[in-house]
């Protein structure tokens, strides 16, 4: 169980109606991760998340932390779904869309190199720490700022306290 989740009847598997006819391995590997997990409905109406985009996602997050193995935010977070996986999903997703805005695509790069390049881009991670704190502000009502800071690592926490 994820730190305060609550299943509602908004909640949902975004991955029912996109699990038919899914072209590229990409997304198929994406749905194949992803059909257990229920994400919350109203987030994903709000960001639009079109079906290729689960994909892409996979793909950015296993291309920065692929030396994690299963550790990697994917597969410990956002493929379990619940509070914790739809908060990473719309980190990785506000992070990636305000990168591509600025016309970096971190997936052209090795790895080491959009390391570099993520870190050069501070304000995309603190846009989407941002993000997640809003959605994660609305489902805990009554929590604190210090509370999400606490469910931050030390770097995050730093990074969201200082913007």
């Amino acid at each position: 169980m994820t730190f305060g989740w609550r299943r509602s009847s908004r909640d949902t598997n975004p991955l029912d109606p996109m699990l038919k006819g899914v072209g590229r391995s990409a997304e198929e590997a994406a749905m194949k991760d992803l059909r257990h997990a229920v994400f919350d409905r109203d987030m994903l109406e709000q960001l639009k998340i079109p079906d290729d985009e689960f994909g892409y996602i996979r793909a950015y997050v296993l291309h920065l932390q692929g030396h994690l193995g299963k550790a990697n935010i994917w597969h410990s977070q956002i493929a379990k779904g619940g509070e914790q996986g739809t908060r990473a999903l719309i980190h990785e997703v506000v992070e990636s869309r305000d990168l591509k805005g600025k016309g970096v695509d971190l997936l052209k790069y090795p790895p080491a190199e959009a390391e570099k390049l993520l870190a050069a881009n501070k304000d995309s991670h603190v846009k989407a720490l941002k993000a997640e704190y809003a959605y994660w502000e609305k489902r805990n009502p009554g929590r604190t700022v210090r509370d999400f800071v606490g469910t931050l690592n030390a770097d995050d926490a730093d990074l969201f306290l200082g913007a």
